[in-house]
């Protein structure tokens, strides 16, 4: 004699394993089991990185929400080469995973309460809801425009589209 709840999540997931392509994985107290989605799809509730990154953009959202208006108020830009300059472009590029990433997180269907972890289900909500958001505020479009705006002559003063406020709010 094993245990019992042990046995049973074993036959359980034997058998979702074989006729479904299920995976099952004993979870929780007394052994429930929890269905996992396709490989390389984090679980929107029960995933530890999906928690962990989500708390790390938290903290680079008010590091934004902070600096932004700052940098507006006083027309100050991070020295090129410095840690700040650094460390803002690593923010960015870390905004720009998270729209990857984004694809390939399930969601809760607000309609069934059900744990969707399909990919083309997936891509087709995010499409619907935060896709286009996230990408305005993640992509450094005056990095890129910045060149074509001045021509390739040096930057001005002031209103060179590098320095624009409004520019630097759709990181918030």
């Amino acid at each position: 004699g094993g245990d019992v709840s042990s046995e049973t999540n074993s036959e359980i997931g034997s058998l979702l394993e074989g006729k479904s392509g299920i995976n099952i994985t004993p979870m929780g107290v007394g052994g429930e089991a929890v269905a996992r989605g396709p490989r390389y799809v984090l679980h929107p509730i029960h995933s530890t990185f999906r928690r962990n990154w989500d708390l790390s953009l938290a903290v680079l959202i008010f590091y934004n929400t902070l600096l932004v208006p700052y940098r507006i108020a006083y027309d100050v830009d991070a020295a090129e080469g410095s840690f700040w300059y650094v460390f803002d472009y690593f923010a960015d590029a870390l905004f720009m995973v998270d729209v990857a990433l984004n694809f390939r997180t399930g969601y809760v269907d607000n309609d069934t309460s059900e744990v969707v972890m399909a990919p083309p289900r997936i891509a087709k909500q995010y499409a619907k809801t935060w896709l286009l958001l996230d990408i305005a505020s993640a992509f450094p479009f005056s990095d890129v425009i910045e060149p074509f705006y001045r021509g390739g002559e040096e930057e001005a003063d002031s209103g060179s589209f590098g320095n624009d406020g409004i520019q630097r709010v759709n990181k918030l």
